[in-house]
């Protein structure tokens, strides 16, 4: 398969003359930092620490795991956004690396880049805790605002982020794929 991005009409028309089909769309929450949390009870057995360089192969596993193969990122651009996170962290259950997140910044803003969660992981509040901790920081570090991009048809994430207090933009963007026949 080969994905595409319509971020403008003239090319989500192309897409739609040349046989690509919708698969789904990206979306944008925001949350404000200052915003109160919700009540939110937190897996006591889940430990958020900074992601070092050694975590990297265990971050990239789970990444593969956690997506489906259009989203999946490779070791080298796992590395690649590891360099360019302002903040990246992992949670361990019992010294395991069950879920990560990596995000990016700019002057008053804190982006989201990259949450995962091991699949036998979800629902425990892992995602949760990651997310709890980006906006404390957010906090800390004085910046007003997380953004988030998820896909229309992930409905847990789109759970999590609601309950961590995000809420949807309006803005989206399709997410059209090919079907590249083999060559015999």
């Amino acid at each position: 398969w080969l994905p595409a991005l319509g971020l403008s009409d003239w090319f989500t028309n192309l897409l739609r003359r040349n046989d690509f089909t919708l698969h789904q769309h990206i979306v944008t929450l925001e949350r404000e930092t200052a915003a109160p949390l919700k009540e939110i009870k937190p897996n006591p057995a889940v430990f958020i620490r900074l992601m070092q360089p050694e975590d990297l192969d265990r971050v990239a596993e789970i990444d593969q795991l956690a997506f489906e193969p259009i989203w999946q990122n490779s070791l080298s651009q796992i590395k690649l956004s590891y360099d360019m996170a302002v903040y990246a962290t992992v949670a361990e259950i019992n010294d395991q690396i069950v879920g990560f997140q990596i995000s990016t910044s700019t002057m008053f803003s804190y982006h989201l880049a990259r949450l995962a969660v091991l699949p036998k992981m979800q629902q425990k509040r892992v995602g949760l805790a990651l997310v709890t901790d980006l906006i404390d920081r957010a906090r800390n570090d004085r910046i007003w605002q997380c953004t988030i991009n998820t896909q229309d048809d992930n409905h847990s994430s789109l759970t999590l982020y609601r309950k961590a207090g995000f809420t949807l933009t309006g803005d989206k963007f399709p997410v059209f794929l090919y079907k590249m026949q083999a060559n015999l």
